[in-house]
């Protein structure tokens, strides 16, 4: 049913980053290996099951058309709203910077041991001291992770300090947004991190560094309705009716972009999904209007 609906938005891969028991993963494998089933699926691992996917031999890009390994899916931080997202510096009127989860230390001794298994680090950070931590680790495994020739990944990346946004070009990091988010997170970032506004979904400030923009929406978190992230990410227009730091907001055709040849990328699929071209997925969405003249 999750597959015959994300088909009709449109959908026709996921990114899949639950952390459920194996039995179920195992089931979600063989429904996505059938010719039959809607949507194919990247599906990563929680890493504390990294030393058993690595005596085992699994890792990233094993499997068929349908269905295939991800990464391993590691928690940098909480959330925005809980404020548990991991913050460089206090919310306001608080003495309060959140929480780290997967914190440095186990960033730093997990993230090699994903490369060296061959498994990508997919990193859930949303506050800018998470996105940090990451970066940090990632930065130190960069070695093993080229040789491996793995993508790092970062999940959300909601909040990136100045300094960092250079950092994720330069270590060809993937960010992975959900533009999405932005619309109902909008009025608790101008009322948590008033004072830092320009680090909230630096979206632009990412793709100008160089970062691998690649779009999706945290279904079921959020709505999968891609019209709707494509309008976040180009208008940055909060529930509350106010636009958020319009200077981050990304043009039409590079959120499109984001959404289809990003996320192919993200994935190692560029070769074969997220472009209309001959020999790839012949994934056909037809729309009753051209998305790049009106969201």
């Amino acid at each position: 049913a999750a597959a015959a609906d994300l088909a009709a938005h449109g959908v026709t891969t996921v990114h899949h980053m639950a952390a459920e028991p194996a039995e179920l993963f195992r089931e979600l494998a063989l429904a996505a290996s059938d010719d039959a089933y809607p949507l194919r699926v990247w599906a990563c691992l929680p890493h504390e099951q990294l030393e058993a996917a690595a005596e085992v031999g699994l890792a990233t890009g094993q499997g068929g058309r349908g269905f295939q390994v991800g990464g391993a899916k590691f928690f940098a931080d909480g959330a925005l709203g809980s404020r548990t997202a991991w913050m460089l510096e206090p919310y306001a009127g608080t003495a309060d910077v959140g929480m780290a989860v997967d914190g440095p230390e186990v960033l730093a001794e997990r993230v090699p041991l994903a490369a060296r298994a061959g498994l990508a680090p997919v990193v859930h950070a949303i506050g800018d001291a998470a996105v940090r931590a990451v970066l940090d680790a990632f930065e130190a495994a960069s070695g093993l992770l080229a040789a491996a020739g793995l993508r790092p990944r970062l999940e959300h990346a909601q909040h990136v300090h100045e300094d960092d946004v250079p950092r994720l070009g330069r270590l060809g990091v993937v960010a992975s947004v959900q533009p999405i988010h932005l619309t109902f997170d909008a009025g608790a970032i101008r009322a948590l991190l008033p004072d830092r506004l320009e680090r909230a979904y630096p979206l632009r400030s990412l793709a100008r560094a160089g970062a691998r923009l690649a779009f999706g929406s945290d279904t079921p978190v959020a709505s999968p309705d891609v019209p709707t992230g494509l309008r976040a990410a180009c208008r940055r227009l909060g529930l509350d009716g106010e636009r958020l730091n319009p200077a981050e907001a990304v043009s039409p055709d590079e959120a499109l972009l984001a959404y289809t040849a990003g996320a192919a990328h993200a994935i190692g699929w560029e070769g074969r999904s997220g472009r209309l071209a001959e020999g790839y997925d012949a994934d056909l969405v037809v729309l009753s209007h051209d998305p790049l003249v009106s969201l």
